[in-house]
């Protein structure tokens, strides 16, 4: 799943060299998607690591996180929003 993420994005966004990534506590500990995709020639953003439990929560949050509840929650939704937005302006400051 890993490798055919990074052919999706080389072959379907040539123009793409910066990607924003909204990951769990522990994918973004152990550099899963930076190991495929820098190599690729990706430069990788994700948020500030003081918001980090938060956005892991809104993945796994049992009650209404992501990966819990279908369809996604309005407070799922309005904090991946969120984080979008803290993506864009963390990738502005670059």
């Amino acid at each position: 799943m890993l490798n055919e993420t990074g052919n999706f994005i080389t072959e379907n966004y040539l123009d793409i060299k910066k990607i924003g990534l909204m990951n769990t506590a522990g994918t973004r500990q152990v550099k899963i998607y930076n190991s495929i995709l820098e190599p690729r020639g990706f430069e990788i953003i994700e948020v500030d690591e003081s918001i980090q439990s938060e956005l892991h929560n809104t993945i796994y949050n049992t009650e209404w996180g992501i990966k819990a509840v279908n369809p996604v929650t309005p407070q799922a939704r309005e904090n991946g929003q969120k984080y979008a937005h803290t993506l864009q302006s963390e990738e502005q400051r670059q």
